[in-house]
């Protein structure tokens, strides 16, 4: 076990996810802490960031998305998984290097699975935008704790369930 999957399963960050070889938590563990270039210190709030996208990505197919997977030689803006995490193709963030804006689009890359609930991590995150997809499962309830979350679009996806009673209570930065 990496000291990653230690730290991610003990705390309770991805749970025993993280100790499951099939799951993205364990490919992220995996990436960020033995294939990253970057070689972060496992304490770190940027080595934290990576694992959380990492998941992300890993999650949602990104190894077959249409544009800026992380072999995508195209991609101008900046292949996943490549780099500091802050140039990714449709990652924005702040002055402090925290992700305000998660955007993979165009609408239709290929995002493929269910969002991670690690995504909730991603506290500074302001727009999360993934529509026209192919996002499934149930409609992810945990966007609702992000605390400066103000835009939020999952449409052209295949959600299913209902969108809890509290949600927009929880989710106070939505417009």
């Amino acid at each position: 076990m990496s000291a990653a999957t230690a730290r991610f399963s003990e705390s309770g960050i991805s749970g025993s996810a993280v100790l499951d070889i099939s799951t993205p938590q364990y490919k992220a563990a995996e990436w960020v802490s033995d294939i990253d270039g970057l070689l972060l210190p496992v304490d770190t709030a940027q080595f934290l960031q990576r694992y959380l996208l990492a998941t992300f990505y890993f999650a949602l197919s990104g190894d077959k998305w249409t544009q800026c997977g992380r072999t995508d030689s195209n991609c101008v803006e900046g292949p996943w998984l490549t780099g500091s995490e802050c140039s990714w193709f449709g990652i924005t963030c702040d002055s402090s290097s925290s992700v305000i804006r998660i955007a993979p689009g165009p609408a239709g890359n290929g995002l493929a699975g269910q969002i991670p609930s690690e995504v909730r991590l991603l506290t500074n995150l302001a727009l999360f935008s993934v529509a026209s997809n192919r996002i499934n499962g149930t409609f992810p309830d945990f966007l609702g704790s992000l605390p400066k979350l103000s835009n939020l679009n999952l449409i052209k996806n295949g959600l299913t369930g209902t969108i809890p009673a509290d949600f927009f209570r929880r989710a106070t930065a939505l417009k």
